[in-house]
């Protein structure tokens, strides 16, 4: 991984995907902030070559969370 940026809207890494680093698959994870209660569903997840934007990945979202006010 090469650079990381945590926005309040996404999560953005540039990472190289060079085979001489075992391969072109890469596991990556993120973390939802939530700051008010509601239930919220996971967005999809879109991956996009940085010079090649033809080259993309598009995930469905899955799953949703609910946050309950503290009593």
């Amino acid at each position: 991984i090469q650079h990381v940026e945590f926005r309040d809207d996404r999560f953005a890494v540039a990472l190289s995907l060079n085979r001489d680093y075992g391969g072109a698959n890469r596991k990556l994870f993120y973390r939802a902030r939530v700051v008010t209660p509601g239930r919220f569903i996971f967005p999809p997840v879109y991956a996009e070559d940085m010079y090649f934007p033809s080259v993309y990945g598009l995930a469905e979202g899955v799953g949703s969370v609910t946050v309950s006010e503290h009593r």
